[in-house]
């Protein structure tokens, strides 16, 4: 995602850079990768202003926690962890506002949507008039921690409240979260944004208010900076000659809005401020490209490697190869939701054909929706004259958007029945099946096929994602994606409802609990999961820690929610020896989960959480040193009252198949 929708493409510039869709940018687990994608979208978006074709406020990122696999918008958030959530925002942030200008800030970065936000049309409710009941336990280890980060170390300039209500009281009328927690609690220096339209559902969706005199009063005086809608400009007046609203709110309100555009430089001298001088050659350059696609090949996930099939050998290519489903020639559906114009496109024919094979294609269905099998005939021909198969099948926007929730994790329509089919009739054949979605999809037919030999999910891949897609393919890159977020069984839609909010298993309400944290069930692909074409070992350091219970709790301050605030203490390193033991090159991603004492989900803790990640890069029988802090919070418990306990007892820290422990007595 390179621009939100205001920005106009009819001046000097005519494209932008795109990249993969954020939930693929969250498979990287890449933490530069991050950092340099905002800071590209910003150097380009500088050049835009400067050339009045964009202005310097800038959405993003969307940090809400994937939580729902059927959440239409899940596609724009990193994943469904607090940590990796709030590490992606804390990059994003730093990368859209900091630059070569240490006085100035880029662009101006807003953290949203605040908060529990993650519903937007289901069975019969919307986001705007949804009351998201959430239990303080879940609010504070779970739907904060991205925002804290985003707030706190990501230095934001903008924050934006939601449509929702959380506990019945509109979030952009809630003073306890917006000036209580964003503000006192977390520090944050800035304006607050509504989301367009939201201050008129607090008084016409919510009815929490009674006058458009009141909204404005409600909103306002709850921390709330500016309207994006009528209500306020319509009605402030008024509403302040009555003496609804006090002037020294509106005071507080432009303040914080005018300290922001101080910060973008706007009533400093010009000769200061080096991007001003950014312009069209600022765009679109080679090394954005680079980028681009670099971040669509770290976006790639292999999920199914039957007999090592994969690689295809490039310098001894297959004479035929047959691209075959709705997303074979995809353009815009490889760009996800709210993109930029992107200067090229290379479709998944494209990129496979590049290797100068004998390519043929055939569709299968006529669109993604996929309803029915006319053109499945045609697909099984293609095939069967072909030596090799890529089935590129999976969503697009009419499935999954903002405003638009799935009912089902399954592929749409009949693309479960045109997989089945093709592979059925070229059994004999290498046949790949390539996915294309933002949401997870219950895909278990296919990894339990013996004629599938091989699946790939690329997410939306973004503007060059036919070519990273076929260079994973064909062993010019190695994949190391993981899947940042669990995928479902169908049943798991069955039993879990999407009004919902709490993440811990709930009997009474039939959920089964919610991310990888507190699903106690068989997953179709666990979080953190993917494959490589090499292999990887991990030794880990088995000595104990012990550390007094006192000193942990000494640390642990109640007003934060995130990982490594300012009172936490390092208790302990683990050094984890890591060792490409393969005869390829290639990436890994290291994963640090802490599983508390007790028995599993005891007393509502997480089965296991992640407490560290890095990903790196190793030549073929190479190998590193990496060292992981862990520190007072990772040995703690958040209770029902949302207080921090640290919990005693041996705290076991895993890292792969390898582990180490802390004790707290």
């Amino acid at each position: 995602m390179a621009y939100s929708p205001s920005v106009n493409f009819d001046g000097p510039v005519k494209c932008a850079t795109s990249f993969p869709q954020v939930i693929g940018s969250g498979a990287s687990f890449n933490k530069k990768l991050w950092h340099a994608i905002g800071s590209t979208i910003s150097t380009e978006a500088r050049a835009m202003s400067n050339l009045k074709q964009a202005g310097n406020t800038f959405w993003s990122p969307v940090i809400n926690l994937g939580r729902d696999p059927r959440w239409g918008r899940l596609q724009e958030t990193p994943g469904e962890d607090p940590l990796h959530v709030a590490t992606y925002a804390t990059e994003f942030a730093q990368g859209l506002q900091e630059g070569e200008d240490p006085h100035h800030i880029k662009v101006s970065s807003c953290c949203k949507h605040f908060i529990a936000y993650s519903l937007e049309q289901w069975h019969n409710m919307d986001r705007y008039h949804f009351d998201a009941i959430t239990p303080a336990r879940d609010l504070a280890d779970s739907y904060m921690p991205s925002f804290e980060g985003c707030v706190r170390d990501g230095r934001a300039s903008s924050v934006m409240c939601s449509y929702n209500s959380i506990n019945g009281v509109p979030s952009c009328a809630n003073k306890d979260l917006l000036t209580g927690v964003v503000r006192d609690a977390w520090g944050f220096q800035g304006y607050i944004t509504s989301d367009c339209d939201a201050v008129s559902d607090v008084l016409n969706s919510h009815h929490y208010t009674n006058t458009t005199a009141d909204t404005c009063q409600v909103t306002l005086s709850a921390g709330m900076d500016v309207d994006c809608g009528t209500t306020i400009t319509s009605n402030i007046e008024q509403a302040v000659t009555s003496c609804v609203v006090h002037e020294s709110v509106m005071d507080a309100a432009l303040t914080n809005l005018f300290s922001v555009r101080f910060r973008l430089g706007e009533f400093d001298p010009v000769a200061s401020q080096p991007y001003l001088a950014y312009g069209a050659d600022r765009v679109a350059t080679k090394e954005h490209t680079d980028l681009a696609l670099q971040a669509s090949r770290e976006s790639i996930v292999l999920l199914k490697n039957s007999g090592a099939t994969l690689p295809l050998s490039a310098s001894h290519a297959p004479p035929t190869i047959a691209i075959v489903g709705p997303h074979a020639n995809a353009t815009d559906a490889m760009l996800g939701s709210y993109y930029g114009k992107p200067c090229s496109i290379t479709t998944p024919f494209a990129g496979l054909a590049h290797y100068g094979l004998h390519a043929t294609s055939a569709l299968g269905c006529y669109d993604v929706e996929c309803g029915n099998a006319t053109l499945f005939d045609d697909a099984v021909k293609v095939a069967m004259q072909s030596d090799v198969v890529v089935l590129v099948v999976g969503l697009d926007q009419a499935q999954e958007s903002e405003g638009h929730d799935r009912e089902s994790v399954l592929l749409p329509g009949k693309q479960n029945e045109l997989v089945e089919r093709v592979a059925l009739a070229a059994k004999d054949k290498t046949v790949i099946v390539v996915l294309m979605s933002g949401g997870p999809l219950d895909v278990s037919a296919m990894r339990d096929n013996d004629n599938v030999d091989a699946i790939i999910w690329a997410g939306y891949p973004g503007q060059d994602g036919g070519k990273a897609i076929a260079e994973v393919i064909f062993g010019d890159y190695n994949p190391a994606g993981r899947l940042p977020v669990t995928w479902f069984s169908e049943s798991f839609v069955n039993e879990a409802s999407l009004f919902d909010m709490g993440m811990r298993p709930n009997a009474s309400s039939g959920n089964p609990g919610r991310t990888y944290r507190f699903y106690t069930q068989t997953p179709v692909f666990p979080f953190g999961f993917g494959l490589s074409y090499t292999s990887f070992d991990y030794h880990v350091d088995t000595s104990v820690t012990v550390v007094k219970h006192a000193d942990v709790k000494a640390t642990v301050n109640q007003n934060h929610n995130l990982r490594g605030h300012k009172d936490d203490k390092i208790i302990s390193i683990i050094t984890v020896d890591v060792k490409n033991t393969g005869k390829v090159d290639g990436s890994d991603i290291v994963l640090v989960f802490a599983k508390p004492p007790g028995p599993p989900g005891m007393a509502g803790a997480p089965l296991k959480q992640l407490v560290g990640f890095e990903r790196v890069f190793l030549k073929a029988g190479a190998s590193t040193k990496i060292e992981f802090p862990i520190l007072a919070s990772d040995v703690t418990l958040v209770m029902e009252d949302a207080t921090r306990f640290a919990a005693a007892g041996t705290w076991t820290f895993h890292v792969g198949s390898e582990q180490t422990a802390v004790l707290v007595e």
